[in-house]
Order: structure tokens, then C-alpha cells, then sequence
């Protein structure tokens, strides 16, 4: 348990400061393999500043922010039919800290928009928040809240494979 009362969560082996963001990687691992979204980036790492050295020789280090999650999500057709990938980059949140804050103008400063997401949009007080039947060698799912039924290859969905 670390400072915030978040207990760490492992899926997949990888391992993650919160069940909140645990929870997250679930749900975009889902819009993943249904090829809802694309590029899926887990802690992905943005350079605010530079490092560099001051006249006086004093090295300053650089000031860097890290996201829990980074991907693209398709627009809807454009009036030629064109679907454009758009970025995302989200940022699991139970508690907002001065950092944070400071952080995330930066990065909008910069023209990256950072969207937070809460546990109660995980739906984390609901069980189950999706619904899994296991065909051989597919899932079928249906993600509540998105209305979302799929079918893909077990190899694909990596919480099976």
C-alpha cells in the first residue's frame, strides 16, 4: 500500500500502483482487441523541460511527466469517408496532487490534452463490469456502460491467453 491507501494490482504481469488503474488496463485491453482504439502505450513518458546548464555551470535536470496510459481513437468518417487516429493520454486519478496539476498545464501547454478518469467511471463498485464467455479458442464479451459486444481470438485478449 503506498502513501495514497492504493493497493498494487497485477494483470497480465505487469504490476499496478492501484486496482483503479488495474481496472483501466482491463477496459482498454477490451476496446484494444476490438479495434476500438490503437497504440495502446502503458506509462508513456512526456519531456515538459529540457535539461540543461545555467551560466553558472549548475546543471538543472529535466522535468518529465508520466501518464498511465497513451493511444489513439478513430474519429467518425470526415464528409470524404476518412476516419482520422486522434491521441489520448489518461491519467488514472483517486487523489490530485499540486504536482499533478502543475504537470497537466504544462502539458496542455503544449497541446496535450490529459484526461483523467475516476473510479467511478471504472465502474468499480459494480461486479462484474464485463461479462466474459469462453468459446474455444475465442471470447465473447459484453462490456457494460458501452453496449459493446465482440468476438476475437483468445491469443488476441491477452487475460486469457
Amino acid at each position: 500500500m503506498n502513501k495514497y491507501g492504493n493497493k498494487k494490482a497485477v494483470r497480465n504481469g505487469i504490476t499496478f500502483d492501484s486496482q483503479k488503474e488495474a481496472a483501466r488496463y482491463d477496459q482498454l485491453m477490451l476496446r484494444l482487441c476490438a479495434g476500438e482504439i490503437r497504440d495502446l502505450k502503458l506509462q508513456p513518458e512526456f519531456t515538459l523541460q529540457e535539461a540543461f546548464t545555467t551560466p553558472l555551470g549548475e546543471r538543472v535536470r529535466a522535468i518529465k511527466y508520466r501518464a498511465d496510459f497513451a493511444y489513439e481513437r478513430p474519429t467518425e468518417p470526415d464528409c470524404t469517408g476518412a476516419v482520422h487516429w486522434l491521441p489520448v493520454v489518461e491519467d488514472v486519478k483517486g487523489f490530485r496532487t499540486k504536482e499533478y496539476e502543475l504537470k497537466k498545464k504544462l502539458m496542455a501547454g503544449r497541446g496535450i490534452h490529459v484526461v483523467e478518469v475516476a473510479g467511478e467511471i471504472l465502474g468499480l463498485d459494480v461486479k462484474p463490469w464485463a461479462q466474459f464467455v469462453l468459446y474455444t479458442g475465442w471470447v465473447y464479451y459484453f462490456l457494460l456502460g458501452y453496449g459493446l459486444k465482440r468476438l476475437c481470438r483468445k491469443e488476441q485478449f491477452p487475460v486469457f491467453a
